[in-house]
């Protein structure tokens, strides 16, 4: 598997250390995102579901007021405060939904640590916002030795996956999707073509500057390409370490250029 990584030039020091810099997920879009209140979607009672729902309430009612009135009578006495007892159950499904669902709180995206990549590498916005508007990189990364682990009882998570977009507003939590929300973007960004990779805080090494990690073998890069404003020195020095300080031979080098089509680009090797 090969995905991209746009950014700015000097992550280059990261990958001599062996690493890359792993981000807090903050993102607006995602954590002011609300999930459909249930109780919008309120649906009266079938005369039916009703009166089976108040014969469970009378087998469960204390033994000695079950025995100073029928079922006639508790059901009789029901139905003049139906709307109040539908309005309760509405509340017992809301608390139940719940249990299945995520609230975008603050703490949830606090725990988790993210790497965003992409599929193609002449996408124009990441070029211009991730890419230091067309200075940086953009690193083809082979991604096989990353385990995608699994989601256990622990909450822990180590995962990589594409975006899923989507213009629902109910996410459900279940096994396949332990952490609803991170992998979830709005439907107007497909065109990114996202993927990103979670790991959990407890998960996740650090450096010396306290930043959370993730390890990198450089023999792990396929290529590099370089932005149409890269710095001409700077691309030198980059060749000049993967090709002569580490002979690695593998790693292709590409430079960006405008094509004759409004945003888009061509890529194209370096000779």
């Amino acid at each position: 598997m090969h995905l991209h990584l746009y950014c700015d030039i000097s992550i280059i020091q990261n990958i001599k250390d062996g690493h890359l810099i792993l981000e807090k997920l903050s993102h607006p879009i995602i954590e002011n995102r609300l999930i459909e209140n249930v109780q919008t979607n309120k649906k009266r009672l079938s005369n039916k579901d009703f009166n089976a729902e108040m014969a469970i309430q009378y087998e469960n009612l204390p033994g000695n007021l079950k025995g100073m009135v029928t079922f006639e009578y508790f059901l009789e006495q029901s139905m003049s405060k139906r709307s109040q007892i539908e309005s309760a159950l509405n509340e017992t499904k809301i608390k139940e939904a719940n249990n299945d669902q995520i609230l975008f709180d603050t703490p949830l995206f606090d725990l988790v640590y993210i790497l965003n990549l992409y599929e193609g590498n002449n996408h124009f916005n990441h070029w211009r916002y991730q890419a230091d508007n067309y200075k940086g990189i953009c690193l083809s990364l082979n991604l096989e030795s990353i385990k995608t682990g699994t989601y256990n009882k622990k909450k822990q998570l180590r995962r990589l996956q594409p975006i899923n977009y989507t213009q629902d507003k109910e996410i459900i939590k279940s096994t396949e999707n332990p952490l609803p929300g991170i992998f979830d973007m709005p439907i107007e960004l497909e065109s990114e073509k996202g993927w990103r990779l979670a790991i959990p805080k407890q998960q996740c090494p650090t450096n010396k500057l306290d930043q959370v990690i993730l390890k990198l073998k450089r023999t792990d890069i396929d290529s590099i390409t370089f932005g149409i404003n890269a710095d001409s020195k700077k691309k030198q020095e980059v060749m000049s370490y993967f090709k002569t300080d580490l002979n690695l031979k593998h790693i292709k080098f590409q430079q960006l250029h405008t094509s004759n089509r409004h945003f888009e680009f061509s890529v194209r090797p370096i000779r």
